[in-house]
């Protein structure tokens, strides 16, 4: 176990910017922060001191303590760095303009403290700049804060930097190049440190966006890329378990959608719900928990809940709103959700969801075409089956779905005989509002079911949903 130096030590320690970070960092992943917060209270009172308490009672969620400890020290231009990251941390779009804006050259004197200082300042603003989506000016100044802790021989923050260039890449929509920086932090971060964990989870998902097998991505990793595959692996997360309720609940959904009549039926699919909206609850990573949220609203939906539509919105937001997949992924599920709700209010934003999914689907990078396939088939078939009818090579990705129109049902080419056609074409509305079919028609119910399983078809796609999707606007 690591020991805290006596107090002579420790006061000269802590002017040292490498060596104490080094010391920090240890006692850190050992949780004897407050230990140590207690042995600095006992030295003299310094800035440089209140700086190193200000930083540890941040860390354990003090934060209005901690900005009132170093904000005393106005003149200290480490203290002032430290005011400045915590602001970041914290702060609302105004004070991120703020520090954003602050000027970077400042006269210093000559102790090392005061290069630490100015590697504090150029994080915070480039984080502050990131933040507000000013990518070019953030790259420069987090280049200039990497050059600052390489003079200070600072490898931790080194990592923070590649780190947070990593995140800047993905706020500014490069997933590759942010997957290939979070690679590189797994290389340089201690396993099992925050920093490796988050850098793992990351570069995993997206792997799986990007629909990429790196070989350098450490097994646990890899598991976790296969887990998000729908591979049998032994890994669980908040994801993988919310996505695979969600295939469940989707299949039952389209086999038993005129079956819901049932009290068992009803039972089942509500425990499949609350299942996925108790799972969503444990958040995730920031493109995870968008994607949790995509479940939950969608879980919503096929339980007739109307709320399912501001659930997916309130879930779209921040720097996932800056990513072209997320974005593309958010329009295929409001344009499912409207299908599963057909009775909610039709505005003019469906028809733009449709015609963006449209117009940018063919621009998109093949490995994420790749994915945003997988999730419209498993998830969101009718938005598949719209832009089929728009763009010649999704009609293939469709063959598994069945058709049922005023023509009949159709699966893999052929008619599907003894299917209840006019039934489904008749009640698909109202079933889809939550409304029950004629105690003398049911055994169309169980037709639809038995059909359906005796072919292994799992989606259906009812034309007159398709209709209502496509009527004009007025």
């Amino acid at each position: 176990m690591t020991v805290i130096p006596p107090p002579e030590e420790l006061a000269y320690l802590i002017r040292c910017p490498r060596e104490w970070n080094e010391f920090y960092l240890e006692m850190e992943r050992d949780n004897r922060l407050p230990e140590l917060m207690e042995q600095l209270q006992r030295l003299p009172v310094t800035s440089v001191r209140d700086a190193r308490i200000g930083r540890i009672l941040f860390r354990l969620n003090q934060k209005t303590e901690a900005k009132a400890l170093v904000y005393q020290h106005r003149t200290c231009f480490l203290c002032q760095a430290w005011y400045f990251a915590m602001l970041v941390n914290t702060a609302e779009e105004d004070t991120l303009r703020k520090v954003a804006d602050l000027p970077l050259s400042r006269p210093l004197g000559a102790e090392l403290i005061n290069l630490e200082a100015e590697y504090r300042l150029h994080l915070s603003v480039a984080i502050a700049a990131q933040t507000l989506r000013r990518f070019s000016y953030a790259e420069q100044v987090f280049n200039k804060a990497m050059m600052i802790a390489e003079v200070l021989g600072d490898q931790n923050g080194r990592n923070i930097v590649l780190y947070e260039k990593a995140w800047l890449s993905m706020y500014d929509n490069q997933l590759e190049v942010a997957l290939e920086r979070f690679l590189a932090v797994l290389k340089v971060a201690p396993p099992g440190s925050t920093m490796y964990d988050f850098s793992g989870g990351y570069a995993a998902i997206l792997s799986w966006l990007l629909q990429q097998t790196p070989q350098e991505l450490p097994e646990r990793f890899a598991e976790t890329l296969g887990a998000y595959r729908g591979e049998a692996v032994p890994v669980s997360s908040p994801l993988v378990e919310t996505l695979g309720q969600l295939r469940k609940l989707t299949r039952e959904f389209h086999l038993k959608l005129p079956l819901f009549y049932v009290q068992e039926n009803q039972h089942q699919r509500s425990r499949r719900v609350q299942n996925i909206l108790s799972m969503t609850q444990k958040g995730g990573f920031a493109m995870s928990g968008f994607l949790q949220s995509c479940a939950r609203a969608l879980a919503l939906s096929m339980e007739h809940r109307t709320e399912a539509l501001e659930l997916l919105e309130e879930g779209f937001k921040g720097f996932v709103t800056n990513v072209s997949l997320m974005s593309m992924t958010y329009w295929a599920t409001y344009i499912q959700i409207h299908a599963n709700l057909p009775h909610a209010k039709k505005d003019r934003e469906v028809k733009a969801a449709l015609r963006t999914l449209v117009f940018q689907f063919s621009s998109m990078p093949d490995g994420q075409k790749q994915w945003l396939i997988a999730w419209m088939k498993d998830f969101t078939p009718v938005t598949l089956y719209i832009l089929g009818t728009y763009l010649e090579p999704l009609k293939e990705q469709c063959a598994e779905f069945v058709l049922v129109d005023e023509k009949g049902a159709r699966y893999q080419g052929k008619r599907l005989k003894r299917y209840p056609v006019m039934f489904m074409n008749h009640h698909v509305i109202g079933l889809l509002a939550g409304e029950h079919i004629p105690i003398d028609q049911r055994v169309q119910a169980y037709r639809h079911h038995h059909v359906l399983a005796d072919h292994g078809a799992e989606v259906v796609i009812y034309q007159p949903i398709i209709d209502l999707l496509q009527k004009p606007i007025h």
